[in-house]
């Protein structure tokens, strides 16, 4: 298996993270009970009533630290978690929909995490392989670590959230293409996103470099004491407001 032995930090790329240093990370994504308003509406009959469990949210944004403490908690069901993941995480109208139209499949896999030891790699697998065969439309890579991430806490996963910031953010950092990205013109932007191709063994890859990342921000900066997770809060930055990281590390590939 592929580990952290093979991973090289950019010094230098790894310096200019340093210096943006940890920001704390405010509520993101979109109130609630408005973003699931505003999914159901195409909906022929009223569909609110699937999530179980949306009285006990409120109609706010949530933080990382809100997120977990609904989810965490096995009252909660699985659908009203996974969307108030998606709500934090800013997953698109039509994303979310086609995902509500069949959510059978999904739940299936939030179960298995949930409600058993299940190992990272294969939850990872059980998405990779929905996603191959189109069973799960709307959710790819992006958004199923973020299931990973904020679910399988429980088991005592590393696993982090591999979207297109972070993931970019390795590649960057690591001057290695660890991740298979899509690179999209449109008009006169780029839009990057993870390839649906990205299998386990390059799940694994990433979730060891973003450790790697941490274990070398400590030894630049033995006062840092950064953990795991926020290397990867680092990396992700800081949302819809963009944050010092991604300007810089937009603009440090905008011609690659």
């Amino acid at each position: 298996m592929m580990d952290e032995v093979n991973l090289h930090v950019n010094k230098e790329r790894l310096y200019i993270l340093h210096k943006i240093g940890i920001k704390k990370q405010l509520p993101v994504g979109a109130k609630v009970h408005s973003y699931l308003k505003k999914v159901v509406e195409p909906f022929e009959k009223p569909v609110l009533h699937f999530f179980k469990d949306i009285e006990k949210i409120e109609d706010r944004s949530y933080s990382r630290a809100d997120v977990f403490n609904f989810v965490n908690n096995p009252r909660n069901d699985d659908l009203t978690c996974a969307f108030l993941i998606f709500a934090w995480g800013g997953m698109s109208y039509r994303n979310a929909r086609l995902l509500l139209a069949n959510p059978k499949p999904m739940i299936n896999n939030i179960e298995l995490i949930r409600g058993s030891d299940i190992y990272r790699d294969d939850a990872y697998h059980e998405f990779y392989v929905y996603h191959q065969a189109k069973i799960v439309k709307g959710l790819g890579p992006a958004f199923y670590t973020k299931l990973l991430y904020f679910l399988g806490k429980k088991n005592n996963w590393s696993a982090y959230i591999m979207d297109q910031w972070t993931a970019l953010s390795v590649n960057y950092i690591f001057a290695d293409d660890i991740v298979k990205m899509n690179k999209i013109k449109h008009s006169n932007k780029v839009i990057y996103t993870v390839s649906g191709e990205n299998d386990y063994k390059i799940y694994s890859k990433f979730n060891h470099a973003v450790e790697k990342i941490a274990k070398e921000l400590n030894e630049l900066d033995r006062n840092l004491l950064v953990t795991p997770d926020e290397a990867e809060i680092m990396i992700f930055s800081e949302g819809r407001g963009k944050g010092l990281w991604r300007s810089h590390l937009l603009d440090a590939i905008r011609d690659k």
